[in-house]
């Protein structure tokens, strides 16, 4: 894969992302990942996620992963799935990425660099509440700032739950 792009991005359900940076090439995908899917199901255009994570490993671009996961991260997770009511949440996606050396921005961050605690679906119990999420990897990125947002855009809101907004520098 060339790299003809700075940034590439992957998105997981309804993400929104802003750049104000000039010329910065940005490439991205829109992905879903349903948790009750296995993961090796899950595709985008085509291609199996995994692959695609691999993939884009190989090359030098700058990489970012982020949305709805539909499960918490794995560094917070504790086992590869689990039952709750009628419904299996499972970390896979994110064991992946971890295991190609991405990182978590949220958790990467210090404290005083970040706003809340990372909950982005209030009311749920222990394990399953930190389910939107930003993954980096990329010598050119740095996040600096991060926070939760209700609601994104300020005439209607799509979410049903909180969104999690990530500044980065750009190198």
């Amino acid at each position: 894969m060339n790299s003809r792009y700075s940034v590439l991005i992957f998105f997981f359900g309804i993400t929104s992302v802003v750049f104000s940076q000039e010329n910065l090439g940005v490439f991205t995908f829109n992905i879903w990942d349903p948790a009750d899917i296995p993961f090796w199901d899950k595709h985008t255009n085509g291609y199996p996620v995994d692959k695609l994570v691999n993939y884009v490993s190989e090359d030098n671009a700058d990489v970012l992963f982020a949305g709805d996961f539909n499960s918490p991260p794995a560094a917070e997770f504790p086992s590869s799935s689990k039952k709750k009511g009628n419904y299996t949440y499972s970390s896979q996606t994110t064991h992946i990425l971890i295991d190609t050396k991405f990182n978590d921005a949220w958790m990467i961050l210090p404290n005083n660099n970040k706003k809340g605690n990372g909950v982005t679906c209030p009311g749920q119990d222990d394990y399953i509440k930190r389910v939107d999420q930003v993954y980096f990897k990329g010598n050119g990125l740095k996040p600096t700032y991060a926070f939760l947002k209700r609601n994104l855009w300020e005439s209607i809101n799509l979410l049903d739950h909180n969104g999690v907004v990530v500044d980065f520098v750009v190198k």
